[in-house]
């Protein structure tokens, strides 16, 4: 409700605007907001109390607390954004793009702690100390990658540029010292050779994406070749390019957080589902339950 009253707000201007009268102050719809507010904080008390009942789940409970309220601020920008784009310019789609990288990765985090770790697929002690920092650091390089590739894709900055294609040769190294690490050893090969393996293949096929979509955005030929990048025109072939380098991106985001959680997570925090035993009686024996 709130976005269709901004959304009327909007076209109430340029009603005004096309019939040449003054369009006056942009109404914002205060009343909505306020109740969009209270809602909000309800919201955020109902989090607490779930996160408050302990157990096991806590953590999980809280986790899934935040992404809510994540999801809801993603909303609210993707609101603003089309609102404000005319009035503030493009900043916002710059922003509203480099969290929902976020938004995405405190949903698979829900997604991936909320199933239980089956027996035997804990890692041992000695693995998890060998991989657990490059597990941990390529996450966040990839995120990092993600946010230079969105201000490349929004901005064209020239620094975002610059940073894109050096961040890459991180992701890259990190990607390939990760799997090496994962397959030298049985033990740790066994229970994550899957994941190395498909880390692997997404990284190659995201280089090769990522350089056609370079190349079919800063460089030109013909009439266009004088054009600034961002203001050369964009081919459907292009625009499907780019968005599957940036899909392929995220979906490098999601492998590495899933092997991140795989590396460090224990089967006695948040992990498999205890199943009651079935106790033994001998015959005439009275079994007590309490």
């Amino acid at each position: 409700q709130f976005h269709r009253e901004m959304g009327d707000a909007w076209k109430a201007r340029e009603q005004a605007l096309n019939t040449g009268a003054s369009p006056g102050a942009v109404l914002w719809p205060k009343a909505t907001a306020v109740v969009c507010g209270v809602a909000a904080l309800a919201v955020l008390g109902l989090a607490v109390a779930s996160v408050a009942g302990g157990g096991r789940w806590r953590r999980v409970r809280l986790l899934a607390s935040v992404a809510l309220v994540a999801v809801m601020i993603q909303g609210l920008l993707g609101g603003f954004r089309v609102f404000l784009d005319q009035i503030m310019g493009t900043q916002l789609a710059a922003i509203h793009g480099a969290f929902a990288q976020l938004v995405f990765c405190l949903l698979l985090s829900v997604a991936v702690l909320s199933a239980p770790l089956r027996p035997g697929r804990e890692l041992s002690a000695a693995d998890r100390n060998r991989l657990g920092l490059p597990a941990l650091v390529l996450p966040v390089a990839v995120i990092v990658q993600l946010v230079w590739g969105v201000m490349v894709r929004h901005t064209g900055s020239p620094l975002g540029q610059r940073l894109h294609i050096l961040t890459a040769f991180v992701v890259t190294g990190l990607t390939v010292w990760l799997a090496a690490r994962i397959l030298a050893t049985p033990s740790s090969r066994a229970r994550l050779g899957f994941y190395a393996y498909h880390l692997v293949a997404i990284v190659a096929v995201q280089v090769m994406l990522g350089v056609e979509a370079w190349m079919g955005k800063f460089a030109a030929a013909g009439p266009e070749l004088a054009t600034p990048p961002m203001q050369r025109t964009v081919t459907q072939g292009a625009a499907i390019l780019r968005t599957a380098h940036m899909l392929v991106g995220v979906a490098l985001l999601a492998a590495s957080v899933l092997l991140a959680f795989r590396v460090w997570r224990r089967a006695d925090v948040g992990g498999a589902i205890e199943s009651p035993t079935k106790p033994v009686l001998e015959p005439g024996a009275v079994a007590c339950v309490t």
